[in-house]
């Protein structure tokens, strides 16, 4: 509930909602946007084109309900509203906003999380949109088909976790404008990482993939807009779009029900440009280079692979500024800066710049020196490279940066950082020193869980505070004027009716049987909040105790100045370190109990 508090006000037969909302502000002094109203009665007009106004009833509703006698075009509409203003119990961050042909209207909501997926958040939502809708003048009619609408788009918004700020439809006209012919490119669209412009990029596809769609022109349609404006349909200067070059062996176009598609015949990389469609279709490459290769996309999930040389050795067989992405990528040479590689399965017998980033499920990799995300990572060297993934298997390190869940290492070299949660098998350290991290939060389903749940708390923190202060202002009040309720209550009932014909203590009276219930309710969400705010807390230090008995093996020596450390997160940060001693054999292992390096 927001901090205010007046007598609710009953106002009738409101043509302009929003200059009676903003009248009521004025006179009483009262911020606009914690005020709220609810519509108690709608009274529609049908105005004839004489001027003549006819207050539709029972008997003449249909011609605002029925779709044969609303798009009528000989009378428009105007209606007024009985409605009752009162304290706004809570702020939504959202606006409505009508298309510029006026057929449609969107709310968009700008609050991250915002969307819930049960009734009472869908009251909360349809309330909104009865409310701006009013404040906005679109003419109201029937609401169940919209209402089950809109709340099947909250659904489905939620469900494919769209990103904010995010809108649904809440209105749209029976009045359709003209739409121009136009295509879409599918394969760019489907691009899961399509975040900037790539002007000269090709897309993966695999036979019988949709390369293109074709959406003739739809002449408009007569009708109403949103306001119940009648607008008549026009025929548009509409001409179909000529249909794009292709290869006949690459490609086939079908007509489909609503559009017509060009589909792949092969597995290939294509691109649209210039109304043609163009196929690389190579996948034996030698020397890859910018000029000569272009930014290959979309491949990690389809089946196409990529074999890639270098004929001549004293160049990389992948050069500079080069983008790549397949299911599948073996590459015999080294690899220049700047180089993005994602695919399944990745097979470098090579070196990899330190500035390459590689993203795979498996790779294999010769000699890393760049940035490497995967699931599986076998790499015979590490100089200087990092690598994040859940199991690692390296034949020898110097100067690396590990985080996996379960590492090997034949060779540890100097001045490495190993960080791991479960398990670490070394056969020998020579080098000098080491760190290796005891720590939860290696993969990344783990840290977007801790994430989540840090956000949560915070929210839950942030809310918790307003409530709070809200509960102390509604007890403050209560105690503030409890003498006057009691003195009120404890006389008869002539004197309780004189009493309250004084406005004042009349008013106070009605606000202290509203803060009453206010601070009961806040006080029951306050303990609800308070319970929530504490199984984060558990669920988080949860997360944090899953590094509680990893071990550590090292079969031969540990080196010099090798450092355990164990960092932990919640419900505190804390770190604790160990220096092995030089000479000592044997293993360690995180205590669960006592969190501290043990010797097993």
């Amino acid at each position: 509930m927001l901090d205010i508090n007046f007598v609710p006000q009953v106002i009738k037969q409101c043509f302009n909602v929003a200059e009676e909302l903003k009248k009521f502000s004025l006179t009483f002094k009262i911020d606009p946007n914690l005020i709220d109203f609810k519509i108690l009665n709608i009274y529609t007009f049908l105005v004839h084109l004489d001027g003549k106004k006819e207050l539709l009833n029972t008997h003449t509703m249909h011609y605002l309900e029925e779709d044969q006698y609303y798009n009528s075009g000989d009378f428009h509409f105007i209606q007024n509203f009985d409605i009752k203003i009162f304290p706004k119990n809570e702020h939504f961050d959202v606006a409505l906003k009508i298309s510029e042909n006026c057929d449609e209207a969107r709310l968009f909501f700008y609050q991250d999380d915002i969307l819930h997926d049960d009734e009472e958040f869908f009251e909360k939502v349809l309330h909104l949109v009865e409310n701006h809708l009013v404040l906005h003048r679109v003419i109201l009619r029937k609401n169940t088909k919209r209402n089950a609408q809109i709340i099947e788009q909250i659904k489905q918004k939620i469900h494919h976790k769209t990103p904010y700020p995010l809108s649904i439809v809440v209105e749209r006209a029976s009045f359709t404008p003209s739409i121009q012919p136009y295509f879409v490119f599918v394969p760019k669209e489907e691009y899961k990482d399509y975040k900037q412009e790539f002007k000269h990029a090709y897309f993966a596809v695999n036979i019988d993939d949709t390369i293109l769609k074709y959406y003739q022109g739809v002449e408009s349609k007569s009708g109403r807009d949103v306001f119940g404006k009648f607008v008549e349909g026009e025929r548009g200067d509409i001409k179909d779009l000529d249909m794009p070059d292709f290869n006949k062996e690459d490609a086939v176009l079908e007509q489909q029900e609503g559009c017509v598609v060009i589909k792949s015949l092969v597995d290939a990389y294509v691109s649209y440009r210039e109304n043609k469609i163009l196929f690389f279709k190579e996948k034996i490459l030698d020397n890859v280079k910018t000029y000569n290769i272009p930014m290959l996309l979309g491949g990690v999930d389809k089946q196409i692979s990529l074999e890639i040389m270098a004929s001549d050795p004293s160049k990389d067989a992948i050069a500079s500024g080069v983008v790549l992405e397949a299911n599948a990528i073996n590459i015999k040479g080294s690899i220049g800066s700047n180089v993005v590689l994602r695919a399944k399965n990745i097979d470098i017998e090579g070196q990899t710049h330190q500035n390459t980033k590689i993203f795979a499920h498996k790779a294999k990799i010769l000699l890393h020196k760049g940035y490497l995300v995967a699931d599986f990572a076998e790499v015979g060297s590490v100089d200087s490279g990092s690598i994040e993934s859940e199991k690692i298997f390296v034949s020898y390190c110097n100067g690396g940066r590990l985080f996996g869940n379960e590492i090997k290492i034949a060779e540890l070299e100097n001045n490495n950082k190993i960080t791991f949660n479960s398990k670490i098998h070394l056969q020998n350290i020579s080098g000098e020193y080491n760190e290796i991290v005891f720590y939860s939060f290696i993969n990344e389903k783990t840290k977007e869980l801790a994430e989540v749940l840090k956000h949560k708390k915070e929210q839950l923190a942030e809310k918790g505070k307003v409530l709070f202060a809200k509960y102390q202002k509604m007890t403050n009040f209560t105690i503030k004027y409890q003498r006057t309720i009691d003195q009120i209550k404890s006389a008869d009932d002539k004197m309780q009716a004189q009493m309250l014909q004084n406005k004042g203590i009349r008013d106070i009276f009605y606000r202290y049987n509203l803060a009453l219930k206010e601070s009961k309710r806040l006080k029951k969400e306050l303990l609800e909040f308070e319970s929530l705010l504490k199984n984060t807390s558990i669920s988080m230090m949860q997360l944090d105790d899953e590094v509680l008995g990893a071990q550590v093996f090292c079969d031969g020596s540990w080196g010099v100045e090798t450092q355990l450390c164990y960092q932990r997160e919640y419900p505190k940060n804390m770190t604790k370190n160990l220096i092995v001693e030089k000479g000592f054999k044997g293993n360690y292992q995180l205590d669960k109990k006592t969190r501290d390096f043990i010797v097993f």
